[in-house]
């Protein structure tokens, strides 16, 4: 990723972590995570926007095709 454009991520996403849960749950079947992945992603991302740490760029539509593509992740995803 190009520093200039997303160095600033860094700073928002540096305690975020998406990981399979697949190795834990067979070793600790009744595990379940407390968030689901689609569910956390719509929150950073609102969280973003009320802080106004979503950069505004109308010659570039990069981010609002991140976000179209996480709110259309099919409903499977949105389960615990």
């Amino acid at each position: 990723i190009a520093p200039e454009r997303f160095g600033g991520l860094s700073t928002n996403f540096g305690h975020t972590q998406i990981f399979s849960s697949a190795k834990i749950a067979k070793d600790i079947p009744e595990f379940q995570p407390k968030q689901n992945l689609v569910k956390s992603l719509k929150e950073n991302i609102a969280w973003m926007d009320k802080h106004d740490r979503v950069h505004r760029n109308n010659d570039d539509d990069l981010e609002d095709r991140i976000v179209s593509a996480i709110e259309a992740l099919p409903s499977c995803f949105e389960s615990n």
